[in-house]
């Protein structure tokens, strides 16, 4: 076996972190959450561009599940 056929091989192996990662991602309604949260978003018109709001609702979500704080994300 080959460096490159085994790495293919670990490629495909589930892990814990990419099993989680599935099952939120058929769980949360996403498309829904910023079809609401869109029009109230900071659009970025003056100052810093803001943050992608899809990245920030990930972020809040992973916040809520594991109880942390801003600071820790």
């Amino acid at each position: 076996m080959s460096l490159s056929g085994l790495s293919d091989e670990l490629a495909q192996v589930p892990t814990k972190k990419k099993e989680f990662l599935e099952q939120i991602e058929r769980i949360v309604p996403w498309g829904r959450w910023i079809a609401m949260i869109k029009p109230c978003y900071y659009k970025g018109e003056r100052g810093n561009k803001p943050y992608y709001l899809e990245l920030m609702l990930r972020l809040y979500l992973l916040q809520n599940l594991y109880n942390l704080s801003d600071e820790a994300t």
